[in-house]
């Protein structure tokens, strides 16, 4: 991920931040909302996967 122009501290924080622009421009990952997986997220469901 480049994270030169972006201020977030680790991963999980980036992931959050481009899920946040996929909620205001529609669009969907990996077919859901991007709300929902912005909550899992939060939830820890993928952190195996963001650990980075």
């Amino acid at each position: 991920m480049k994270t030169d122009g972006s201020l977030v501290r680790n991963l999980k924080n980036g992931v959050n931040e481009v899920l946040g622009t996929c909620v205001s421009l529609g669009i969907t990952v990996e077919g859901q909302d991007a709300r929902k997986v912005i909550e899992e997220v939060k939830a820890g469901k993928h952190d195996s996967q963001l650990a980075g």
